[in-house]
């Protein structure tokens, strides 16, 4: 059976059907199996059993999928927080041992040498292992959460380049944070959507402004990603969701999954945005806190 969903929910349909060999298909549209019941309710009941069932074994898939999410995010920052506490510290330990070593032994001008260019590279693999952790799972958001997380990965993008004429301007404004914290997993699951829609912005999008706009209101959370980039065909990016745009519908299940909305609206040549919002715990009040940072990427006209 294929778009039970739609037939459910009396959603748009979005499923086809490609035939390997010949064969009979049934159409039912809703008034068809309205009509159907009257007469067979039996066979109606049966059929929206089967329904029922297809349906939740969907959603066993979906808890499941969803569970290992969770243990790997667990998993990365157990690793983050592992090379950074015991990997990096020890190389940092090193590279002061070696510098104390150049100072107080009595090597000669060779061998000191030799000394600054191991020390060199320990420093220059200490750096490396640091954007590594970060990527892995940055200790901003474990330490102060998604606002300093996020502003610190903006701010480290700042060295890089961005392909193209123009350089690429990222504002990013937040309001009513403070100094409370998300749940830890809608913390993760917005940087990590955030992360992947700056990270399509740049590859692909040719934008010369970016503006995000995070704001954390009683109950829930809104958040807009909007950019003036060459945009691109919904229609056939719809189509062709799980094949070429992985990216748009891995963003939409992290919201999804904490019962939010995502709505991804672009045309060629207009830009994209994404705005959606997720349900929060309800607090009793809501800090006044604001703040606007502004990032820019240089362009590599190379």
């Amino acid at each position: 059976m294929l778009g039970e969903v739609a037939f459910l929910d009396m959603g748009s349909r979005t499923a086809r059907v490609l035939t390997a060999s010949p064969c009979t298909v049934v159409a039912i549209t809703r008034e068809d199996f309205l009509e159907f019941s009257a007469k067979h309710p039996s066979v109606a009941v049966r059929l929206l059993w089967q329904l029922g069932g297809i349906l939740g074994s969907r959603l066993r898939r979906l808890d499941l999928i969803d569970a290992t999410e969770v243990a790997r995010e667990q998993e990365l920052k157990a690793l983050a927080q592992e090379l950074h506490d015991e990997t990096m510290s020890d190389l940092t330990a090193l590279s002061m041992e070696l510098s104390l070593l150049g100072r107080v032994s009595q090597l000669d001008e060779a061998a000191q040498a030799d000394l600054s260019e191991t020390r060199g590279r320990l420093v220059a693999t200490n750096l490396r292992l640091r954007e590594i952790v970060r990527g892995i799972y940055p200790a901003e958001l474990v330490n102060l959460g998604l606002v300093a997380a996020l502003t610190s990965y903006l701010d480290n993008r700042m060295s890089r380049t961005v392909a193209g004429l123009t350089p690429l301007r990222i504002e990013l404004k937040t309001e009513g944070f403070g100094s409370q914290r998300l749940p830890e997993v809608i913390e993760i699951d917005l940087y990590r959507m955030l992360q992947q829609a700056v990270t399509n912005i740049i590859q692909h999008s040719q934008a010369s402004e970016v503006k995000i706009d995070l704001r954390w209101l009683q109950s829930e959370l809104r958040f807009e990603v909007v950019d003036d980039g060459r945009g691109f065909d919904q229609k056939r990016s719809h189509d062709n969701m799980n094949r070429t745009h992985f990216g748009l519908a891995n963003m939409k299940d992290r919201v999804e999954r904490h019962q939010g909305l995502l709505e991804i609206t672009s045309q060629v040549g207009t830009g994209t945005s994404l705005i959606g919002w997720m349900p929060t715990v309800n607090r009793e009040e809501v800090p006044t806190d604001s703040s606007a940072a502004t990032f820019t990427m240089k362009a590599d006209e190379g």
